[in-house]
């Protein structure tokens, strides 16, 4: 099987704490599951997709498919593996920015919440910048998911 390198960048940038993408091994379909606590379907709802729309019900067979048949899934990179504000210090780190210099990870995370590294990338006019630095880095987790997965890529 072989995926569009272009689906597997935009699973990556909708992932977080209520999405969670999978690669069907069978089809080369990328399928997403909501959180359960926000989900308005349910692989169980298999059993009355007469009340649902087409594009519903395409969903709901997802969703029953990957919970009947989990082994034909790979989940795709989650929002651990992402890590967008290890993502920001990288980019902070590139700019041979004082404040990130000589300072790791732990001591950065006491000083700058995400918010704030974000605040920062703009007060110094390199928001642009960090938007490239970012879907370049997002690319590059897409090819290493594709290889560590043995999965061929199209771009």
């Amino acid at each position: 099987m072989q995926v569009n390198l272009k689906d597997v960048i935009e699973a990556i940038e909708f992932e977080g704490d209520l999405l969670t993408h999978y690669y069907n091994k069978k089809t080369g379909v990328i399928i997403y599951a909501e959180d359960e606590s926000t989900s308005n379907y349910k692989a169980e709802d298999i059993n009355n997709l007469k009340n649902f729309e087409e594009w519903e019900r395409e969903l709901i067979s997802c969703l029953y498919d990957l919970k009947e048949n989990f082994e034909d899934y790979i989940q795709l990179p989650n929002k651990y593996e992402i890590n967008e504000y290890a993502m920001m210090v990288e980019f902070c780190r590139s700019l041979s920015d004082e404040n990130f210099k000589d300072k790791d990870l732990e001591e950065i995370q006491k000083e700058y919440s995400i918010r704030k590294l974000r605040e920062y990338i703009e007060s110094i006019e390199r928001l642009s910048e960090w938007y490239d630095y970012r879907e370049k880095a997002e690319y590059q987790l897409a090819i290493n998911w594709c290889e560590k997965n043995n999965i061929e890529y199209i771009e």
